[in-house]
Order: C-alpha cells, then sequence, then structure tokens
C-alpha cells in the first residue's frame, strides 16, 4: 500500500471542472487540464486517463455551499457527481467547503502562476483536505 497517499481534486462547474492532483505529505497540489463538461458530466475519457496515471486513493470535490453555508442546487450536483465518481473508480469520495476558493484562486493568478483558474481552485480544495487530515 502506497505511504503517501494520492488524492484528486475537484472543482466543480456546470461547463467546466477545474483537477489538481496531490500527495498528503510533503507535496503541493498540482494542476491539472480543466475537463469540460456537458450534460452535468465529464469527458470521461480524460477522467479515465487520469485515473489510471495517478490511482488516487481518494476524490475530493468542493462543496459550493452559499455563504451562509446553506445548500443549493449545485451542491446535489456535486454529490451525484462524487456518488458516480466513488462507483466508477472505487475511491473514497469527500467533500469540502469550497467558498471562496476561486477567488483566492484568482489570487494566486495574479501572482503568477499559469493555469487555469478553476484547476488553481481544485488544488486548494486540496491543500484544505490536506489540512484537515493531519492524522492520516
Amino acid at each position: 500500500m502506497n505511504e503517501y497517499k494520492i488524492a484528486l481534486g475537484l472543482d466543480y462547474g456546470r461547463r467546466k471542472m477545474g483537477a489538481a492532483i496531490g500527495q498528503q505529505r510533503g507535496g503541493i497540489p498540482r494542476p491539472l487540464p480543466v475537463l469540460k463538461m456537458k450534460d452535468k458530466a465529464p469527458d470521461w475519457h480524460t477522467v479515465d486517463c487520469i485515473v489510471e496515471e495517478w490511482n488516487p486513493e481518494f476524490i475530493v470535490f468542493g462543496l459550493p455551499t452559499n455563504l451562509d453555508g446553506s445548500s443549493n442546487k449545485i451542491v446535489k450536483e456535486v454529490q451525484n457527481l462524487g456518488q458516480i465518481f466513488s462507483a466508477r473508480y472505487l475511491a473514497q469520495v469527500h467533500y469540502i467547503d469550497e467558498r471562496l476558493s476561486s477567488k483566492m484562486a484568482s489570487q494566486r493568478m495574479k501572482a503568477g502562476q499559469k493555469f487555469s483558474v478553476d484547476s488553481i481552485a481544485a488544488g486548494l480544495i486540496l491543500e484544505t483536505w490536506f489540512e484537515g487530515q493531519n492524522k492520516w
């Protein structure tokens, strides 16, 4: 079993979904190319290739809750997609609050990162989740 567990972070959007890959220890999440979305589903071939290459044990979705913490329609879409990912890839799926991740990603872009804001946001989602997993 891999001592350094790998996770795939995803920042859901109806037209595109940011993606990043990261290791639990010592690694900064690496942004991946944005996944195109159609009918609330990603380009499965591209996702299959990412999962085959990286073999993540965990898939972490950001939940786009409202600023007051309440749920909305998109949260249910993310959870539905998470169930599909779990069944398709036999990986543990986790969800974390992603409020303001896109704003923080935009700030990082201004600081010189040259990836899509969506994939930088996916990396931030992973960073936040890793911080909460310090007792793996």
